[in-house]
């Protein structure tokens, strides 16, 4: 299985903002990890956080696999949000996001890393 493609596919999906789409892509009770948002499943995250997003663009700019675990992947990501309220005020971000799936391609948990502070600042702002 190309775990590349997976990850590649869910960000497709999740740019699209595609709820449906993105929980395909998750074992049952699949969690999500966010300096933000907290740790939650995957079901409650998302439609939280695209509860608060007009907009989504993203670039992987790498994407990295474990070479011991093929099941692990790192995609470091930028990625520009437009955010509802405060007349659509979009914020630039970089991260990485750890995926860790299982052997049929599902999503077990995604932990996603990027500057918090600058992300609480933004989110002060229009919120």
């Amino acid at each position: 299985m190309d775990y590349r493609k997976v990850v590649r596919d869910f960000y497709r999906e999740f740019e699209k903002m595609n709820l449906k789409g993105v929980l395909s892509f998750f074992a049952p009770h699949g969690m999500v990890h966010s300096p933000t948002l907290g740790k939650k499943e995957a079901s409650v995250f998302y439609p939280e956080l695209f509860s608060k997003i007009n907009q989504i663009k993203l670039v992987i700019k790498d994407l990295f696999v474990n070479p011991d675990n093929p099941h692990r992947l790192a995609a470091y990501v930028n990625f520009a949000m437009t955010w509802k309220g405060e007349a659509g005020r979009s914020a630039m971000f970089e991260g990485v996001a750890i995926f860790d799936l299982n052997a049929q391609g599902k999503i077990q948990l995604v932990e996603v890393i990027y500057d918090a502070e600058r992300s609480r600042e933004e989110m002060a702002k229009i919120a």
